[in-house]
Formats: C-alpha cells, sequence, structure tokens
C-alpha cells in the first residue's frame, strides 16, 4: 500500500459542512486517498481475486460514520469481469423467458414455445462447451461472438417455427418442406 500524504486527505468543518483544511484541529476527516500497488496478476482468475480480496478487505473497514471504497484502473475496468459469469446466466434467462412467453402467447402453442426454448438452450450450451474445449476465456472480445451466436440461434429456431407453422399440408409434408 502506498504512503499517505496530506493532498490525499480530504476534511469538512463539521459546522457548515464546508471543505476545510486537514491540518486544522476542528476539521473531520471524510476522505483518504493512497495508492495500491498490485503484482503477480497475470491471469484472468488472479486478476478477479485481487479484486475481490482488496473490495473485501476494504469493506471491512467501512463504519457508519466513514465509508470506504476503492477505485482505479484495475478496479474499473476489470471490475466488469467480477460477475461475469452470474450476469450471462441471467442474460441468457432473461432471453430464453422473453422469446418463449410471446411464442406461446402469440402462436398460442406450448409445444412450440418448448421447442424454441429447447433449441435456444441446446445452442448457448453447445457455445459455452465449446469455450470450454477450445480452452476461450470469457472477457469483453469473447463474448460479442457469444452474444451473437445466441442471437443467431434464437432466430433460426424462430425461422424454422414460422416456417413449419404457415404451412397447410399434413405434418410430414409440413416438417420436410421446412427443413428444404
Amino acid at each position: 500500500i502506498g504512503a499517505i500524504s496530506l493532498p490525499a486527505l480530504s476534511c469538512t468543518n463539521p459546522s457548515t459542512n464546508a471543505r476545510a483544511e486537514c491540518t486544522d484541529a476542528s476539521s473531520s476527516l471524510v476522505a483518504t486517498r493512497t495508492a495500491i500497488y498490485m503484482k503477480g496478476l497475470t491471469t484472468h482468475d488472479n486478476i478477479i481475486d485481487a479484486i475481490n480480496a482488496v473490495r473485501n478487505s476494504v469493506d471491512d473497514m467501512n463504519t457508519p460514520t466513514f465509508k470506504t471504497f476503492v477505485y482505479g484502473f484495475i478496479f474499473g475496468f476489470w471490475g466488469l469481469y467480477v460477475n461475469l459469469r452470474q450476469n450471462l446466466a441471467l442474460l441468457c434467462g432473461c432471453i430464453l423467458v422473453g422469446i418463449v412467453i410471446p411464442i406461446a402467447i402469440f402462436h398460442c402453442s406450448l409445444n412450440a414455445a418448448f421447442l424454441i426454448a429447447l433449441c435456444m438452450i441446446v445452442g448457448i450450451f453447445q457455445v459455452f462447451g465449446s469455450f470450454w474445449v477450445l480452452g476461450i476465456s470469457f472477457n469483453g472480445f469473447s463474448l460479442v461472438p457469444l452474444v451473437l451466436s445466441i442471437a443467431i440461434v434464437v432466430q433460426h429456431s424462430i425461422f424454422v417455427l414460422h416456417s413449419f407453422i404457415g404451412l397447410v399440408n399434413d405434418r410430414k409434408k409440413r416438417a420436410k418442406k421446412t427443413l428444404s
């Protein structure tokens, strides 16, 4: 942890809540800043673990009158990845619900909604599985193709559904026409 100097302190006058010099005995300390130096951050998991460890230790210093927080390049940029997997799972769930419910309502078919949901779930597992097999880590660059592939799965599934429902032949002929 870096050293604290007088310009890194912020104080106020308790009676007026105006900014005051910290050398004044009647002033109250409201904020400080310091430099934190981190070494050995070579992998994505190391960076996330370091961010969580620093945030947890700083959060332990919170009091009702003095709130602490950490901010900097590493925390601002890499902080996006701390809850990435949970946010991605929530996004996939919202997409699934947001597509399946309107299909069930507007097409009046729970079977169609189930088939779309099944296609989406299989597609999402295939994409996640391919990331794991190929050793691709989750970051800002790899998430773009992931989201696009989910969108393509949704679009293709709905296209097949509309094609199947829109035809007026018997079931086998509709399936053959849809897949051709």
